[in-house]
């Protein structure tokens, strides 16, 4: 995922990936999932077209039979 530090959005579309090692708390390494979406108030996008394409991942991911979690060992 890109990351700036900017104010304006740099993220055009939707993307994700998992959270790795976390600090005393080895059993969370790769279940936590962070979702990158593009922001509100952009001045290019309509909040309802951000609003629409996150509902679209999530319909995708469900309809894929994917989980939004990993399971535990």
């Amino acid at each position: 995922m890109k990351v700036d530090s900017g104010l304006a959005s740099c993220t055009a579309k939707l993307e994700f990936g998992y959270l790795g090692e976390i600090k005393g708390y080895p059993s969370l390494k790769d279940r936590i999932v962070l979702v990158d979406t593009p922001g509100f108030n952009d001045r290019c996008v309509e909040d309802f077209e951000i609003l629409e394409k996150i509902s679209t991942w999530l319909r995708e991911v469900y309809v894929g039979g994917r989980n939004l979690y990993r399971q535990m060992d």
